[in-house]
């Protein structure tokens, strides 16, 4: 999905990516809360503030994050 909306990420080798929302960061971290997903905010890096810690799980989890990521790219 990250790939075909052409957003940056940082995978990693363990369960979590890092994903570059741009501008649209903070109206999505406020709809995650709504829906009860838990996700971390910004790394702390210049350069890298605009990037979320999303903890990868089981599929029919990860596609209600897809779910809210579609309406906003």
């Amino acid at each position: 999905f990250f790939q075909k909306k052409n957003l940056r990420y940082i995978d990693t080798y363990a369960n979590f990516i890092h994903v570059d929302f741009r501008e649209k960061k903070n109206k999505l971290l406020k709809i995650f809360i709504k829906k009860k997903i838990l996700v971390k905010g910004g790394i702390a890096i210049k350069g890298l503030e605009n990037f979320v810690r999303l903890t990868t799980g089981p599929k029919n989890e990860m596609n209600k994050i897809i779910d809210i990521l579609k309406s906003f790219f």
